[in-house]
């Protein structure tokens, strides 16, 4: 699973390196998207969005899992 930076997420397998051909980006790699801890991660990550959207490199959040995706979207993280 893809959760893209623009908020969108998608279900489908992609090679690593698609990711970064388009513009240099930080991956992140969750277990699930509703796991504590990896929310946790998620909201710390978050507060340097801002730094990295101005240099023009994208944030990706990788999961192995769908559960959690619609609130991880909703709380906002990686906005």
């Amino acid at each position: 699973m893809r959760l893209r930076f623009d908020g969108h997420y998608s279900l489908q397998e992609l090679k690593l390196e698609t990711l970064w051909e388009e513009k240099t980006c930080v991956i992140i790699f969750f277990r699930r998207f509703g796991c504590f801890f990896c929310r946790l991660s998620a909201k710390e990550i978050s507060a340097i969005h801002p730094l990295l959207s101005i240099n023009n490199i994208r944030l990706v959040g990788v999961g192995f899992d769908e559960a959690g995706v619609p609130q991880f979207m909703q709380d906002g993280y990686f906005t």
